[in-house]
């Protein structure tokens, strides 16, 4: 008989158990429902996938299933769907996920930011019903869920640790000795595309708290002025207009620019030639994310964030203002550009496409940058356009960059520098063929890559070997350019002046004494910048502010 109660005991004990699981499931569910529903209604909305993002939330949804008090879960799940909300308005106003420097900006600013959000008040309207039908089933569930939920005491009390150790396990990373955080962290610290809402939003709210609140606190922050938008000064002007981002080349092993292998044969003959100029400047991070968002938005300081919301430096946004057609090609695949999607205005792109969507179109397509040759024919070329492309070029491991034809160096890196030479020489040749308009070429890594110095290998760090890159820039028809702007060319800030100059834009150009900023992993100088005191391009003096 009590071996039967036993049976029966652990029976139910393992049916409350199951339930606990069975309500993180449908928690799950019907907050991606959430997030399905409203991806629908706004195209730009990045796909929710779950690929081990959500175990935090998981983690939460657990816990709060252990909670015994209905009122005490309803709460929790109130702010879940509360801050869901928040987040799917602020991608309905500025068309970008929210960023952890948001927090800071409402506090200080809520009247400009109500009054601006007012004008288009009634397009909250769709949002708002979504998250309350959702929340009123989420509250059926719960009841639903409630008699046979396992629960347990003071898990109310492991709720609130749980925030205070995420909190804590954020800032040891923001803040961490070496100064560089590793790419597989920033992937789940700082939002991302694809990510639940609610998971985002916490992401930027625990940034705000371990990130921004120590720094305004313990006086390190300081606060950068956000650039105005450039005048348009030249309307419709009938060019091709093309930016191709590097990767992880470092200038100092292009023979173009001095190094003792023949890395560079073709940009070689191009330059002796007189048709290209070369040169190495400063890259305005220490990673993809950084520089690519410092290129395509005229960015000039740390903590550029707000500036990218308001997307009206973002050159996509200009070039379309200005009635050009904008393309934006990667050899990249998807996951791979899931932290730019969200930082370079995609609504303003025409065409957009990266190396999986090509994939899945043409199951022939080459693995190696050559795939950009065939994505270009895409392009109109009898009107304007301004086409980005973006290389996977030198990144690790670099041995696989290469096809075998081009590997004539016993080192790789070299290879694929190689590789490159022949990929922008390509580039150059088929872009002027095909144009019927004056043709302004630019390109320049997204940053360098260190390959043993110091005991460090790859990027991320404050080191020359990672914020020297090489810049080069072919013009179809000789202009003043080559003599007046080029050699102010010190920065990818200044790139992107270029770029906005040749797209029918008037910019402000800094002088050869005005200071420059390297951004660290983090727009927001979260992970530390670089504050370079110049004359010209020689540093006079240097400061690394984390």
């Amino acid at each position: 008989m009590q071996e039967n109660l036993k049976r029966n005991e652990n029976r139910v004990l393992w049916k409350r158990i199951s339930s606990n699981l069975g309500y993180v499931v449908v928690f799950l569910l019907i907050l991606s429902l959430l997030d399905t529903l409203y991806a629908f209604y706004d195209p730009h909305y990045p796909q929710v996938h779950f690929s081990g993002h959500e175990r935090t939330l998981i983690s939460f949804l657990l816990v709060l299933s252990l909670v015994k008090s209905i009122a005490i879960r309803r709460i929790f799940l109130a702010v879940i769907f509360l801050s869901s909300l928040i987040e799917l308005l602020h991608f309905q106003y500025f068309g970008s996920l929210l960023p952890p420097i948001a927090f800071y900006q409402f506090a200080f600013n809520l009247q400009e930011v109500a009054e601006s959000y007012w004008d288009v008040a009634a397009t909250a309207l769709i949002p708002i019903f979504l998250v309350s039908v959702i929340f009123l089933i989420a509250i059926y569930a719960d009841r639903w869920f409630n008699k046979w939920l396992f629960s347990v005491r003071f898990a109310n009390i492991i709720l609130l640790l749980f925030f205070v150790y995420q909190a804590a396990w954020t800032y040891s990373h923001l803040h961490n000795s070496s100064g560089r955080i590793s790419h597989h962290y920033t992937k789940k610290i700082y939002p991302m595309p694809g990510v639940l809402s609610v998971t985002n939003f916490q992401r930027s709210l625990f940034c705000f708290v371990s990130g921004i609140i120590p720094q305004k606190i313990f006086g390190t922050a300081q606060d950068f002025p956000i650039l105005n938008p450039p005048a348009l000064v030249e309307t419709n002007p009938k060019r091709t207009v093309v930016l191709v981002i590097g990767e992880s080349l470092r200038f100092d092993r292009l023979s173009i620019l001095g190094y003792h292998k023949p890395t560079t044969p073709q940009l070689d003959y191009l330059y002796s030639s007189g048709e290209i100029y070369a040169d190495w400047i400063y890259a305005g991070g220490t990673t993809t994310k950084t520089t690519v968002s410092v290129m395509l938005n005229r960015i000039k300081y740390p903590g550029a964030t707000a500036q990218i919301s308001q997307q009206d430096n973002n050159l996509f946004k200009l070039a379309k203002d200005n009635g050009f057609a904008t393309y934006f090609f990667s050899a990249q695949s998807e996951s791979k550009l899931s932290i730019l999607d969200d930082l370079i205005c995609k609504n303003c792109i025409d065409h957009y496409k990266n190396r999986t969507d090509y994939e899945n179109e043409y199951a022939s397509a080459s693995k190696f940058d050559e795939i950009l040759l065939p994505l270009i024919d895409e392009v109109d070329w009898n009107k304007p356009a301004f086409i980005v492309l973006q290389q996977r070029g030198s990144h690790s491991p670099y041995a696989k960059q290469v096809p075998p034809e081009y590997k004539k160096f016993r080192d790789d890196y070299d290879n694929t520098v190689l590789y490159t030479d022949h990929i922008l020489t390509a580039l150059i040749y088929k872009i002027r063929e095909r144009s019927k308009n004056d043709v302004y070429f630019m390109f320049a890594s997204d940053h360098g890559e260190l390959l043993g110095e110091n005991g460090k290998n790859g990027h991320g760090w404050f080191e020359k070997e990672v914020y020297k890159i090489p810049f080069i820039f072919y013009a179809g028809k000789k202009d003043s350019l080559s003599k007046t702007i080029l050699p102010m060319i010190r920065s990818q800030f200044d790139v992107s002046n270029l770029a906005a100059t040749v797209l029918g834009y008037q910019v402000k150009w800094d002088s050869p004494s005005d200071d420059l900023y390297i951004n660290g992993q983090d727009l927001n100088a979260l992970a530390g910048y670089m504050h370079l005191k110049m004359d010209g391009k020689k540093i006079l003096d240097q400061e690394i502010v984390r």
